[in-house]
């Protein structure tokens, strides 16, 4: 999947901004399936697994949700790209906060949460104040949509970290990282869905993986 995500960058100029817009719209329409009421939290790491978050954010917004975003560090500390999504939600006056252990949010208000912690570059065990993060989180017992896989998961083995986000499903973006198969992932992966991302046939090829069949719809539900 790594070896997918350059060659869509690099080679075909299929550009992180371009699958954020995608990753983000395709969870916002899967999160209302997820949800108990009208109010959606994310939760906002500082990488592209965070704007892809933070575009469902907008998205839902767009959608009749009062959504809302949460980021587990300052927005200074966001990537570029996670950034200019950041922007966009201030401009709309999109309420955006950052986590305090100390001071947490009202989690019973919310009637869904989408996981944009981490992608599948996470290596060891999240540290504060993501560890305290998902905690708080997985103790809420609040619905968890998690983006491409739950937060704290190892995406090769398919082993969760302590702590790991327990998510009621997950959309996976572009195709399976091994580690969601796996029988150790189920009880944090839920439902599993992979989204289209736009991957040309070949790019699949060329990386070693069979695509989705996306011929009649752009979210696939796998189990």
């Amino acid at each position: 999947m790594a070896e997918l995500d350059r060659l869509l960058v690099e080679e075909y100029g299929i550009t992180v901004p371009r699958m954020m817009e995608l990753a983000g719209l395709f969870s916002a329409e899967l999160a209302l399936k997820y949800m108990k009421g009208k109010r959606m939290l994310a939760l906002v790491g500082p990488g592209h697994n965070g704007g892809d978050a933070l575009s469902a954010v907008r998205h839902s917004c767009n959608k009749g949700v009062d959504a809302e975003a949460l980021l587990a560090l300052p927005p200074h500390k966001l990537v570029p790209e996670s950034r200019a999504q950041y922007d966009i939600l201030m401009k709309m006056r999109v309420p955006l906060s950052v986590f305090d252990p100390s001071s947490p949010p009202n989690w019973k208000a919310f009637g869904l949460l989408v996981d944009g912690l981490f992608g599948y570059n996470l290596k060891g065990s999240p540290r504060p104040p993501f560890s305290e993060l998902i905690d708080q989180a997985n103790a809420s017992e609040i619905p968890i949509l998690s983006i491409d896989l739950p937060s704290g998961l190892d995406a090769d083995s398919g082993l969760p970290a302590k702590p790991c986000i327990r998510a009621r499903a997950t959309i996976a973006l572009s195709g399976l990282k091994t580690g969601l198969l796996a029988p150790s992932a189920a009880p944090f992966v839920g439902d599993l869905y992979v989204s289209y991302m736009t991957v040309p046939l070949r790019a699949y090829a060329r990386a070693g993986l069979k695509p989705p069949d996306f011929s009649k719809e752009n979210v696939i539900r796998i189990r």
